[in-house]
């Protein structure tokens, strides 16, 4: 069964377009709604997958309509599409949790590949070998489907694919990756060398622990720390959790994402995280990352990049290349 999609939009000539396109690509559309609150109630029968949403709609557009449905369905996709690409319409989409922002003009090529899907795989690995800049791709493929391990092999024929993130901050049971349902996905990473992206929450690491142990051979990136919750204050747990990970396993982790977790970009908010990541990991096993564009949510790139000149200021200058630059290469071979 394909990927199931709600389509909302005022226009019918807009939605049977997108139908078609989505269509021919595999998915399966299940309803169609003409404004944001006929999207909202469609989507609590039917149980989408995706949610597309047009910004412009009567009754509630689809800002509005995608705050309703991450109240009421948090574990759905949504997707806005557009006609606008001013910045501050993006930044309040991600505010609304919106996982993809589509123009319409680009409707026809990207529309496709806003979800997580094995085909925003592929758009991505196609512009790492238009731009040399791109050094690879970090990838996604439904570790659950039946052809995982044919689908990850043949990703991985491409060199430009350096390792796979499953989103698993928005599964619901912390135990998923322990499924042994999916230890071929796993089994298969290891065949080709790829690296296991851990998109965890604090929630996440006793289980991310004792994958570790089952596979002991497979490099592994703690993304963005495991979000700590620094807005709270309430870090115990989660420096428990981080401290085992450290001791036990050669897991690297990722600096990022922690501006959004405290709302800010100030040093000192963000510095009881990254204080005691630095003490865990060392710079060694440490890797930068901008987490752009979601960083826009509590700053700007170059804020970010400011904060991290001051928060690494203490350590010496090949530490902070580790950091910033060497941990990256060395994990993920580049």
């Amino acid at each position: 069964m394909g990927i199931r999609v709600l389509l909302a939009d005022d226009h019918a000539v807009v939605r049977h377009g997108l139908r078609a396109l989505l269509e021919k690509e595999g998915y399966l559309v299940v309803a169609e709604a003409a404004d944001g609150q006929e999207a909202v109630r469609l989507a609590a029968q039917v149980h989408p997958d995706i949610a597309i949403l047009d910004i412009s709609m009567p009754v509630l557009n689809g800002l509005d309509g995608a705050r309703e449905l991450r109240k009421s369905i948090p574990n759905l996709k949504t997707i806005l599409l557009t006609r606008h690409d001013e910045p501050q319409y993006v930044t309040e989409a991600l505010r609304a949790g919106v996982k993809g922002y589509v123009l319409k003009s680009q409707a026809a090529t990207e529309l496709v590949q806003a979800a997580p899907t094995v085909a925003e795989t592929r758009f991505l690995l196609e512009l790492a070998h238009q731009n040399p800049f791109i050094a690879g791709v970090v990838g996604w493929v439904d570790f659950e489907s039946a052809d995982a391990v044919e689908t990850i092999a043949k990703l991985a024929e491409d060199p430009q694919l350096l390792g796979l993130r499953p989103m698993i901050q928005d599964i619901p049971d912390p135990d998923w990756m322990l499924d042994t349902g999916l230890a071929p996905a796993f089994e298969a990473m290891l065949d080709h060398g790829l690296v296991f992206d851990a998109l965890v929450l604090p929630r996440h690491l006793a289980p991310l622990l004792e994958l570790t142990a089952r596979y002991p051979d497979l490099a592994m990136v703690l993304d963005h720390g495991a979000k700590p919750p620094l807005a709270s204050g309430d870090l115990d747990a989660w420096k428990q959790g981080v401290t085992a990970l450290a001791r036990d396993t050669p897991m690297v982790c990722k600096l990022s994402g922690l501006v959004t977790e405290a709302n800010s970009f100030a040093p000192e908010k963000l510095s009881p995280a990254v204080d005691h990541l630095l003490e865990c990991f060392g710079p060694k096993r440490m890797m930068w990352g901008s987490d752009w564009p979601v960083c826009e949510l509590a700053c700007s790139y170059d804020e970010w990049r400011g904060t991290t000149d001051s928060l690494l200021a203490k350590l010496t200058f090949t530490e902070r290349e580790h950091i910033l630059s060497g941990t990256a290469r060395a994990t993920y071979g580049i």
